[in-house]
């Protein structure tokens, strides 16, 4: 009996950002027949993700003992994507990665990787339908921030039309699969949470939020930063010019803006105790 063993050139995922665009799609796909009890258990989605991975990256499928074992052993190192939680006592999709994985859905065009065209009223916009779907389960929610993050492309810019409060993005993210709405769910969370504490690269310089978030709850479920509070105080500063104007700024202005304000007030702060 010949040994299957995996080779460098083929490999197997041990992270979201190692998962090609099709086999993300077919995990979600497996994942959403698990929820809605197609008859599948955890560990069968395991194994049939697992097979179809070593297919796409040049394993033969085999009727072997060999291939059973390689396809279990390797299936049992999926936690990092799909797990059972104790607590919910139900599978879970532990995603984390903020690369959009899905880039586009025919003409529509999902998010740029590290939500860099993000603007800070699409997020306030976002952050509202993520609320609604956490507070209160509201699956047109799910069909909103589908039809906002997977939009069209705008042929001048290359890049995604305008996001406009007035659409109805709900009409929109309707007509989209249901593996596509839940990944815009997925992406959305990891973003919100990473822009909590992780670092960004822009400009050249590396940039963290945190202290903006110092003291905030660490779910994104909670309206964490008062986005309307942020709205009002930086559109009375007419830095980037009334409310409407700052709604249109990418998100990352904003909040360097607010990094800058709370450095400057440190930098205040410091200097004031010095002389007293």
């Amino acid at each position: 009996m010949t040994k299957i063993v995996l080779s460098d050139k083929v490999g197997f995922p041990n992270s979201w950002e190692s998962l090609t665009r099709r086999e993300t799609i077919c995990l979600l796909k497996l994942f959403l027949m698990l929820q809605q009890d197609k008859g599948l258990s955890l560990r069968d989605v395991k194994h049939i993700f697992t097979s179809q991975v070593f297919s796409w990256r040049g394993i033969r499928k085999e009727k072997t003992i060999d291939y059973l074992l390689l396809v279990d052993g390797a299936s049992k190192t999926l936690d990092w994507a799909i797990s059972y939680d104790d607590v919910l006592q139900a599978a879970v999709m532990n995603y984390d990665c903020i690369e959009c994985l899905i880039k586009d859905f025919g003409k529509l065009q999902g998010p740029v990787s590290y939500g860099g065209d993000i603007s800070f009223g699409e997020f306030r916009y976002l952050l509202m339908l993520y609320n609604a779907l956490a507070e209160n389960d509201d699956v047109y929610a799910l069909d909103r921030m589908a039809g906002v993050l997977y939009r069209t492309v705008d042929k001048k810019t290359g890049r995604h039309v305008l996001f406009n409060a007035n659409t109805n993005y709900g009409e929109l993210g309707k007509r989209l699969p249901e593996w596509l709405k839940y990944y815009a769910y997925l992406w959305f969370t990891a973003f919100v949470r990473y822009l909590m504490a992780g670092d960004f690269i822009i400009d050249g310089n590396t940039v963290n939020f945190a202290k903006i978030f110092a003291g905030e709850k660490e779910t994104p479920s909670d309206n964490f930063i008062g986005m309307n509070s942020i709205l009002f105080s930086v559109a009375e500063s007419h830095v980037f010019g009334a409310a409407k104007e700052v709604d249109e700024t990418q998100l990352f202005r904003i909040l360097m803006k607010l990094v800058d304000d709370a450095n400057k007030a440190e930098e205040l702060m410091k200097m004031y105790k010095s002389k007293s």
